[in-house]
């Protein structure tokens, strides 16, 4: 049978929780427990119902634990090892605080015992919820840490991806490096989540450094056709010349169908802008040609003109000389 006392020591100090105990032990809860069950350690319980060990009798396991080992029966014990504690004095100092004290005084020293007892485990307990905390927040911290690192490796890979993927060859040095920048400060998580898909992302990446390439690209433009441009303009004024003269009437002679070139090529080149369309500058040859046909009409008539004038005369003189001759007639 396990002996146990019906009062607690004067201070909480003499006596300990089953986990101090085992602390000093150096086992657990249950084999100070079982201590207890054997008889090894005298308990108690408080009016709260937690169970406590005597310090004296742990002190004691915990003194015969760490004693060395016995020496053989042949051999002295050395002069200067001390003396054996005797194992039954604690308990007497304890008996003989609690010897002559009134009950009223125990029940008091019990509740104050079993209030600092009391306080001791909220002070564990809030120890514990702390140290949980800080080590969950350790944890937290290391997880953000992680996400982080792999969260900047994916956005890393993103921006090599755009460089390689659709940044030509021909693209020089200083506008790479500019695009490399713009990049760099574009692809970020918050408008590359890891929830957007990859067909989504390389779409976005491609418009990207499109609109970063879009001012070279104008630039290397207008440099081809500022390149291109005397050819051009020579071709479409050529064009639409032999369009006019296509359109000439059969009956011009060879002297009128050069001045009409002459001057239509001086009117489509003075007309001309860089970029002109092929069908504006037929337009203006053919404006040339209208011009040239209406003259050419005026002409035609005013001749038709004077023909009719001339046959007039012709008729009014032979009036003339039939009168003449009617007259000579009646003499």
């Amino acid at each position: 049978m396990t002996p146990t006392r019906s009062t607690t020591s004067p201070t909480v100090s003499d006596w300990l929780s089953p986990a101090a105990a085992g602390a000093l032990l150096g086992v657990g809860p249950d084999r100070v427990a079982q201590l207890a069950r054997d008889g090894s350690l005298h308990t108690m319980r408080t009016p709260g119902g937690h169970l406590r060990v005597d310090r004296g009798d742990v002190e004691r396991l915990a003194a015969n634990a760490a004693a060395p080992p016995e020496q053989p029966a042949d051999e002295e014990p050395a002069d200067d090892a001390p003396p054996e504690p005797d194992a039954q004095a604690p308990r007497a100092a304890h008996r003989q605080r609690w010897e002559g004290m009134p009950p009223w005084r125990r029940r008091v020293r019990e509740a104050q015992a079993d209030v600092e007892v009391l306080g001791l485990d909220d002070k564990k307990d809030r120890l514990q919820e702390a140290r949980a905390e800080r080590q969950a927040a350790r944890e937290r911290a290391a997880a953000d840490r992680q996400l982080q690192a792999s969260e900047e490796a994916r956005l890393r890979q993103l921006k090599t991806q755009a460089l390689a993927w659709y940044v030509t060859y021909d693209v020089p040095a200083d506008v790479r490096a500019q695009v490399a920048h713009e990049i760099e400060q574009t692809i970020t998580s918050t408008k590359y989540p890891r929830s957007l898909s990859n067909v989504n992302a390389y779409a976005l990446l491609k418009a990207e450094v499109d609109r970063c390439l879009a001012p070279w690209r104008e630039r290397q433009a207008a440099a081809a056709r500022a390149a291109r441009e005397p050819k051009l303009r020579e071709l479409t004024i050529l064009t639409a010349v032999v369009y006019a003269m296509q359109q000439m009437p059969a009956d011009w002679d060879t002297s009128m169908r050069s001045a009409f070139e002459r001057e239509c090529r001086r009117v489509v080149a003075g007309e001309y802008q860089p970029g002109m369309d092929q069908v504006d500058a037929n337009a203006v040859a053919q404006d040339v040609l209208d011009q040239w046909l209406d003259e050419d009409d005026d002409e035609l008539e005013d001749a038709d003109g004077l023909d009719d004038d001339l046959d007039d005369a012709d008729v009014a003189d032979d009036d003339t000389d039939d009168e003449e001759d009617d007259d000579g007639d009646d003499w």
